[in-house]
């Protein structure tokens, strides 16, 4: 068994060895009491160097054949051996998903990754991941799901950013500011001085002090230096930290809308991909059409683009009715190719 999984995996069987050994798998009682075959396909499925972060893969029946050189009906009695550890969803008789219980956790660490959970959202609600998949791995990943996070971008004021960057304080009395009426922008150097509206020039002071220092230079009352580089990219960043997110969220009130948040719901916008539009089109024409057809009345009508700006090919046309829902279209072999009809019953 690990002879194969060397000769398969090559420079990826040290990797294999230190997982195997840090989780102690082989003297777990559930893995003992598999069979030999369910062991490594059970090995296989975990080890995958394909296999994504959050434990979840798509396969093809040829390609674990090959590597794993398990036939076919030893992969099936597999598969229902170990799926107390395993989850398997059968997307049709080429191709099916497996998901292992928990490896998010066990594996890629802890949940304090924006990019990472924030990618596995959109791959979660996308037209590619299947539905009957979400059902079985939901409340894994509940956590996950229900996480909201601060968008890559935001309309913030000056005022915001520069309120953001000091702290929410006043930078000559250090006084914490409770609302957002409280805050002016001072200019370090005086406009009347020649100063400028630039981000190293503006701080965030409140109305005693503004008004004490009227057209002294910081110079004459205090030594402080904001940070030059800091800008609204800097900020956003910092909001991302829940301490400050907090904090902007009792100042600034009004910009609750802005910042996704658990007392308001964001609809999630469904994207029409090409294998839609092409059942549309079937569906208007009932006799069936051909590719070079389908093709056709999606250039002269610029139905979809890819996301290059530009009509989607013949060969890409295809590929989306060979991946789409089987149920749907119907295939009809002709003397030159290859008739396309959408289903009566839909």
């Amino acid at each position: 068994m690990f002879k194969i999984l060397r000769l398969k995996f090559k420079d990826k069987d040290k990797d294999i060895i230190t997982m195997l050994k840090k989780d102690e798998i082989w003297n777990k009682w559930w893995f003992q009491e598999f069979s030999p075959e369910s062991k490594l396909f059970y090995i296989y499925l975990i080890t995958n160097p394909l296999l994504k972060i959050y434990g979840i893969q798509k396969h093809t029946y040829r390609k674990i054949i090959y590597e794993t050189e398990l036939t076919l009906e030893q992969i099936n009695k597999c598969k229902i051996e170990i799926q107390d550890k395993i989850i398997f969803y059968e997307e049709n008789e080429k191709l099916f998903w497996s998901y292992v219980k928990d490896y998010f956790k066990e594996y890629s660490g802890n949940f304090s990754s924006t990019p990472q959970l924030r990618g596995f959202q959109q791959w979660f609600h996308s037209t590619e991941f299947p539905p009957e998949l979400k059902d079985l791995i939901q409340n894994d990943f509940e956590e996950i799901l229900n996480t909201n996070y601060i968008p890559n971008t935001l309309k913030l004021s000056k005022k915001e950013v520069v309120a953001i960057r000091d702290g929410f304080k006043c930078v000559y009395c250090f006084k914490e500011f409770e609302d957002h009426t409280e805050i002016e922008v001072d200019h370090l150097i005086p406009r009347s001085k020649g100063g400028s509206d630039s981000w190293n020039n503006l701080v965030t002071s409140c109305v005693n002090c503004n008004r004490e220092k009227s057209n002294l230079t910081i110079n004459e009352i205090e030594n402080y230096k904001p940070d030059s580089s800091y800008r609204k990219f800097e900020a956003i960043k910092d909001l991302k930290k829940p301490d400050v997110l907090t904090t902007f969220r009792r100042i600034f009130p009004f910009q609750q809308e802005l910042v996704r948040g658990d007392e308001k719901e964001v609809p999630v916008k469904k994207v029409k991909t090409l294998f839609d539009v092409v059942c549309e089109i079937l569906s208007m024409n009932k006799e069936g059409l051909e590719v070079g057809e389908i093709h056709k009345i999606i250039k002269d009508n610029k139905l979809i683009y890819n996301r290059k700006g530009k009509i989607p090919s013949k060969m890409r046309i295809s590929t989306a009715i060979g991946r789409g829902d089987k149920t749907k279209i119907t295939k009809v072999r002709t003397g030159k190719g290859y008739l396309y009809k959408l289903n009566e019953s839909l």
